[in-house]
């Protein structure tokens, strides 16, 4: 079964954010264009952070802002004061006159300086290779791990693949993996995914997990969208990245070597 929809159009960047998994929110910003306008919706802390973002967008988009769908709720958590900086760097990849969409989320860690540990139901998810062993999550991620939704129809995955190849064969002396994975559980998409690992070479391992696995990542990336790539330490979330293209190929290649680089190779 595959997901409702995939993003194919404007690469999307989401940095990772607070992600308290419980009932506490989070502010955040989520843009869409087409036809030359841009509609924004999302949650903020309070006015002045809202005509920020709207005058942000704004400049980008020459004006034609729709910013209805963005609300103010006092008991969210406040982006920290570096956000303008992030936030222009993150949209400055938007073409308002290109159907597309781009999520934004600020860096942050939780109260005790630790990043937000993944929920019990992707920790216990159980993978089944191409080469039919089976592990849980859990098992996989003691050192830097970087989860990759992936299905061999779509077309991203195979723009992205030489990236995460390169990065695999850079840091995988150094503790850091890869794991392919898809949630389309069909006999003809398994044959298909065993195909494209066979054509690209993939040297990580690549296997599928029930559909609940990708429905609970998005859940954390607030997408369902293919691909979807999400940096795990020790359990801990440390980064997502959702949707194709050039853009989003930069930034996962250049921020997990800067976090790798940073903390492997001390």
């Amino acid at each position: 079964m595959k997901p409702l929809h995939i993003i194919l159009v404007l690469p999307i960047f989401v940095a990772l954010s607070s992600l308290i998994f419980g009932q506490t929110k989070e502010s955040f910003v989520t843009i869409k264009t087409h036809g030359g306008k841009c509609v924004v919706s999302g949650v903020v802390s309070d006015n002045k952070t809202k005509e920020s973002v709207i005058q942000i967008v704004g400049s980008k988009c020459a004006g034609t802002v729709d910013a209805n769908s963005l609300v103010v709720d006092y008991l969210v958590k406040l982006f920290k004061y570096n956000w303008e900086k992030n936030f222009k760097n993150s949209i400055a990849a938007l073409k308002p006159n290109s159907d597309g969409l781009l999520l934004f989320k600020l860096p942050e860690r939780n109260v005790n300086g630790e990043y937000p540990s993944l929920p019990q139901e992707i920790l216990e998810s159980k993978i089944v290779f191409l080469d039919g062993t089976e592990r849980k999550l859990a098992d996989l991620s003691n050192g830097f791990l970087l989860v990759y939704l992936m299905e061999d129809w779509a077309k991203p995955v195979r723009t992205q693949l030489p990236v995460l190849i390169r990065l695999h064969r850079e840091y995988a002396d150094f503790g850091f993996h890869i794991v392919g994975i898809s949630t389309d559980t069909e006999r003809a998409s398994r044959r298909s995914l065993a195909k494209l690992a066979k054509e690209t070479n993939i040297p990580f391992s690549v296997g599928r997990a029930e559909a609940s696995l990708s429905l609970a990542f998005a859940r954390i990336s607030r997408q369902e969208a293919v691909p979807q790539a999400f940096l795990i330490k020790s359990n801990r979330l440390r980064a997502v990245f959702v949707g194709g293209g050039p853009h989003v190929e930069r930034m996962l290649n250049e921020s997990v070597k800067s976090i790798v680089d940073r903390e492997i190779r001390k």
